[in-house]
């Protein structure tokens, strides 16, 4: 108890809370003349409050306590971010970049020459569109974390999401089209 102040404090502490007289470690407060003061400064006759203060004071005498006494006010929400933080953001680069470079000595093309640059810009875009689903997803649920709210919407990570092989609905339509104008014509 010698060693740590804090503890003493403590273990005193509980030990009046154990005892059969109610006391100041209970909650009471003892009428000293530095307690008579501070409370004579926040009577109603000493102070004008508001209706809204007493409103609270009305529904929950501890909010009223933390809002009208204290002066604490409910903590304010984060704003939306606008943009990615930079550990986001390098996080998704290095991921991208990790993973392009295995793709291309998988295909042998490292060094990359100017010859295959079309083809390594193709595996690029399929890396990015790889990746960036999963990066999203994240993103999504990290920002959820932070308080609900988030850079990007469901609608908005639907865009990420790879699109399954095969025609698009819009080549369907065309290649349609063109039967029924190959049809008109003959």
């Amino acid at each position: 108890m010698r060693l740590n102040p804090h503890l003493k404090r403590s273990l005193r502490g509980r030990w009046a809370r154990w005892q059969e007289k109610w006391s100041e470690h209970d909650g009471l407060v003892t009428k000293r003349p530095s307690i008579v003061e501070i409370l004579e400064s926040q009577r109603l006759t000493a102070r004008p409050y508001s209706v809204s203060a007493l409103q609270n004071f009305a529904a929950c005498p501890y909010r009223f306590l933390l809002s009208a006494i204290y002066q604490l006010e409910p903590r304010e929400e984060p704003a939306p971010l606008e943009e990615m933080d930079p550990l986001t953001k390098g996080r998704l680069f290095h991921r991208i970049q990790a993973q392009l470079q295995r793709e291309l000595k998988d295909e042998g093309l490292l060094p990359v020459k100017t010859a295959q640059l079309p083809q390594a810009l193709k595996m690029l875009d399929r890396t990015v569109k790889d990746v960036a689903p999963r990066a999203a997803t994240q993103c999504l649920r990290h920002y959820r974390r932070l308080g609900g709210k988030t850079l990007l919407k469901r609608s908005e990570v639907e865009k990420f999401k790879p699109k399954p092989p095969g025609p698009s609905p819009k080549t369907k339509r065309t290649k349609r089209n063109a039967a029924r104008k190959d049809s008109k014509s003959s």
